[in-house]
């Protein structure tokens, strides 16, 4: 009986020893897994910046194409799933540029350029409130005419594009944007490319 008892005894020893071994690793298991749930949700942001008109031109023809207005400015909705992956949709305005042809006899057109893009959003590294991202994904972009509308053109493109984020608050963020974006993906008429820094403030529903 003395033998069964100490059996017992320590048996409950190594169950009471587990208990306490693992009540952290739960704890440890259950905020972390409660921050994701935190993290979690949709954010909204807009911003302003400058284009960098890329390289580009009209198929067929003897035409370029050069910016005639700098100036950038989009607004994004995204869902933050658990960290780091992210849905992004993006509506930016890349500027206005103008086509004119090398001998400079042909008639000109003037033409503002809208992107619409979705982006998936990873974060590679993390130093407290700071994360650096990247993002690439797919785009569907119109230039429209200053003048004829039957002049617009309309296509589908990449997107890429880097970002540094600063959370300034619990819901707050600013995030600096350097985007690119290509209409490589058909023959379209007008070939063109943008590059665009960009400042952005972020407010997200956690």
């Amino acid at each position: 009986m003395a033998g069964r008892h100490s059996c017992m005894r320590n048996l409950d020893f190594r169950k009471t020893c587990a208990t306490l071994a693992a009540a952290p690793m739960f704890l440890l298991w259950s905020e972390a897994f409660a921050a994701d749930e935190r993290d979690s949700g949709w954010y909204i942001g807009a911003g302003a910046g400058r284009t960098h008109l890329a390289r580009g031109g009209t198929t067929g023809t003897a035409e370029d194409v050069h910016a005639e207005r700098v100036s950038a400015a989009k607004v994004f909705l995204g869902y933050q799933f658990r960290p780091p992956v992210a849905l992004e949709v993006t509506y930016a305005s890349c500027g206005t540029v103008g086509t004119r042809t090398s001998t400079f006899t042909g008639p000109s057109k003037t033409l503002h350029i809208r992107v619409l893009t979705f982006q998936f959003v990873g974060t590679f590294l993390r130093v407290e409130n700071a994360a650096l991202q990247g993002r690439v994904g797919g785009l569907a972009w119109r230039a429209l005419p200053g003048t004829s509308a039957s002049d617009k053109e309309i296509g589908f493109g990449i997107a890429a594009g880097m970002s540094l984020k600063y959370d300034i608050g619990k819901n707050v963020a600013v995030r600096a944007d350097f985007d690119m974006y290509r209409n490589l993906l058909e023959n379209a008429g007008l070939h063109w490319g943008a590059n665009i820094v960009s400042l952005n403030i972020i407010g997200s529903f956690r």
